[in-house]
């Protein structure tokens, strides 16, 4: 059944087979997403930098389970919608 979740800034979401959260990067912070599931981070709004490759407002990236990846927000911090599979 299909469902509109409106505040998962401030409980996070769990269905079955999925965990979804909004993470806030402060400017300049570092964070590590790490994956125990397939896991997909995109980027509501902000900027930043990652291994892979600039972050920027829709950005995608997807990390297979066991992998990790070093965050760094830019000066207007980064916002993230990370959706996990269980």
């Amino acid at each position: 059944m299909a469902r509109v979740i409106e505040d998962v800034a401030r409980s996070g979401v769990a269905v079955p087979g999925m965990v979804a959260r909004l993470v806030r990067l402060d400017p300049g912070a570092q964070s590590e997403l790490s994956a125990d599931g397939e896991t997909m981070a995109y980027v509501v709004e902000g900027r930043g930098v990652a291994p892979v490759g600039p972050l920027a407002p829709e950005s995608v990236v997807w990390l297979d389970p066991g992998e990790a990846l070093e965050l760094v927000a830019g000066s207007g911090g980064l916002v993230l919608l990370v959706a996990q599979s269980r």
